[in-house]
């Protein structure tokens, strides 16, 4: 069990809550199984106050930095009581790197990846350390991904250029080229061999990445493409593009299926669920819209957003990274908001979900977050600070 900082006992003691012990007194293993019980239940019971809810609205940062001393069980004991799930400091960790803006966020089987305008992608492990840096595109890393058939990332650049990449080696297998301006978003295909990019030229183009040639050229949108992804079931394509729509495509027949229409500005990022029931769509219009993908109908708008800049899905929820620097929950079943967080201190370009359901998050400030879990019955009598 970790030894318990007395400055969480400051920090109560601010703002007027309970006399504490003597600053600088940590409590040992020694006394541990006496006062860790009652010292859990005293912060819970603190924080339930409104003194100190006037306090933490005021200065969030400096709590949320204390609070990493809570002791080990007090997430347990304060996760109980509903009414303390929104204070929860969910940002567990910041990775820092990249000397730039990071524009692109994924997970694969090795760890976290990330691609930056530093011109850098690079390997996280589980950790939080930085593991391998990849080098070799003469512009800005605009997207990043990791293949769900075997050992590969693939990344798209400003550069104009595609590459792929093996994961354990950090060398270049192929690099794609046909794009005539930048690349902005990368994703694998229905199929293994396939790979799929879009880009600021206004098409979308699909790839036989084995053997580095382009297969098919996707032009119908009016404007830069934004982002692709791939229903993989089903082998359908979506991607969203400045022009404010997001086109389906059918991979195999390289035809276009359908427009889907709404937004009143810019669609900069769009996400299927796990399920791939579902599609949503970020947009400059500081709305998200989530689409039934069999209907091909809007069935949701979640609206009261800055500029979105990216969506993605996860367990019964949706999240989005928004231009001011703040991340918003949503639950996908009601389309209630849980929770709005804010941690960078610029845009937020690409938000993902682990494989333990943990969020993670990339800005402009070159810096890398990692999201606890967030359990959405847990949070459904929340409201947001």
């Amino acid at each position: 069990m970790k030894l318990v900082s007395l400055s969480i006992l400051a920090l109560c003691t601010s703002v007027g809550l309970c006399a504490m012990e003597p600053a600088g007194e940590p409590v040992t293993q020694k006394n541990e199984r006496s006062h860790v019980p009652s010292l859990l239940h005293l912060v819970a019971d603190a924080l339930l106050s409104e003194k100190f809810l006037e306090a933490y609205r005021k200065n969030r940062q400096a709590y949320h930095a204390q609070a990493a001393y809570l002791p080990y069980g007090a997430y347990d004991i304060l996760a109980r009581r509903p009414s303390m799930w929104k204070l929860l400091p969910i940002s567990i960790k910041t990775l820092r790197g990249h000397t730039h803006s990071v524009a692109s966020v994924t997970y694969g089987p090795d760890g976290l990846v990330t691609g930056s305008w530093d011109k850098t992608i690079r390997l996280w492990n589980d950790s939080g350390n930085e593991i391998k840096i990849f080098k070799g595109h003469d512009g800005w890393v605009g997207s990043v991904a990791c293949s769900p058939y075997d050992q590969l990332l693939a990344s798209g650049s400003d550069d104009g250029t595609v590459k792929t990449w093996n994961p354990h080696t950090g060398a270049s297998i192929h690099t794609l080229r046909g794009h005539r301006d930048s690349v902005r978003s990368v994703t694998f295909g229905p199929e293994e061999h396939l790979l799929v990019s879009g880009s600021w030229d206004g098409t979308v183009k699909i790839w036989n990445h084995h053997t580095g040639s382009s297969i098919e050229t996707l032009a119908g949108h009016e404007d830069s493409i934004s982002s692709v992804v791939c229903d993989r079931k089903r082998g359908l394509l979506a991607s969203g593009s400045y022009d404010n729509t997001v086109k389906i495509w059918d991979v195999s027949t390289a035809s276009e299926m359908s427009t889907l229409e709404g937004h009143l500005g810019w669609v900069s990022s769009i996400a299927y669920g796990d399920d791939e029931k579902l599609l949503a769509s970020g947009s400059w219009d500081g709305t998200i819209r989530i689409w039934d993908t069999r209907s091909l109908r809007c069935i949701r708008m979640l609206e009261g957003e800055p500029q979105v800049r990216s969506v993605a899905f996860g367990p019964d929820q949706l999240a989005a990274g928004l231009d001011d620097g703040t991340v918003t929950i949503w639950d996908t079943h009601t389309g209630r908001r849980i929770i709005t967080q804010k941690e960078h201190e610029g845009a937020v370009n690409s938000v993902a979900y682990g494989p333990k359901a943990q969020l993670v998050s990339s800005s402009d400030d070159c810096t890398v977050t990692i999201w606890s879990p967030v359990n959405v019955a847990d949070a459904k009598q929340t409201e947001v600070i």
